[in-house]
């Protein structure tokens, strides 16, 4: 497995079958782990690396703080509905 790093968690959707994090990615979650998701907490931080193995769901993202897993792919949604949101957000202060 590859890590790409971490990032905080902003919201859970959709019965927890979409994760949006803070640094602008947006995940979509295997649908037999939405359960797990569904009860992790914005601000948390998440981990996720690339299991290269080929499947649907390619990723795990990893909530720090309680150690659960799921599998998961990117999304390009946000970018398709709204152009330029990537680009917005990382030009906003720190807070």
């Amino acid at each position: 497995m590859k890590s790409r790093g971490e990032a905080m968690l902003v919201s859970v959707e959709r019965g927890g079958r979409r994760l949006m994090l803070l640094d602008c990615s947006e995940w979509t979650v295997r649908p037999e782990d939405a359960a797990v998701t569904s009860a992790w907490q914005p601000t948390v931080e998440i981990g996720f690396c690339d299991t290269r193995d080929g499947s649907l769901f390619p990723y795990l993202l990893i909530n720090t703080v309680n150690h659960t897993f799921v599998r998961a792919r990117e999304t390009d949604w946000l970018l398709s509905v709204r152009p330029g949101f990537r680009a917005f957000l990382a030009h906003q202060p720190a807070t």
